[in-house]
């Protein structure tokens, strides 16, 4: 019986170990293809060079595109952006709520859902 559950364990990590290869292999040979991000070439880069935002022998953004660099590195990026404190997001003084039937703002709902949906249902 333990014979039977270690082949077993083998067989289930031998077969994920597989495709996970088989993957890698795939996506490597994929990538690796001549068309895949190959320098344009012919009528193709002729093409490129007439077009109004190819300038220098690059391709110019219409607006100017600021890059989010800093020394941090990518994870302490996202802990500053998940933990960091933000200043206004409470208002200074207690904001004006006027009190109102709760009942009666949902029968609005109520009664104002079916006609926007173009149904005439009478309820009580």
């Amino acid at each position: 019986m333990r014979i039977i559950k270690k082949f077993r364990i083998r067989m289930i990590i031998g077969s994920i170990l597989g495709i996970a290869l088989l993957l890698v292999v795939t996506i490597f040979v994929f990538i690796n293809q001549p068309s895949f991000g190959r320098t344009p070439r012919g009528e193709r880069l002729e093409r490129i060079k007439q077009s109004p935002n190819y300038r220098n022998g690059e391709f110019q953004n219409l607006h100017e595109t600021t890059l989010m660099t800093s020394d941090r590195g990518r994870f302490a990026g996202i802990l500053e952006f998940l933990f960091r404190k933000i200043e206004g997001l409470r208002p200074d003084q207690p904001v004006n709520a006027i009190k109102t039937d709760l009942r009666q703002v949902l029968s609005l709902i109520h009664i104002s859902e079916p006609t926007r949906l173009g149904i005439w249902i009478i309820t009580l």
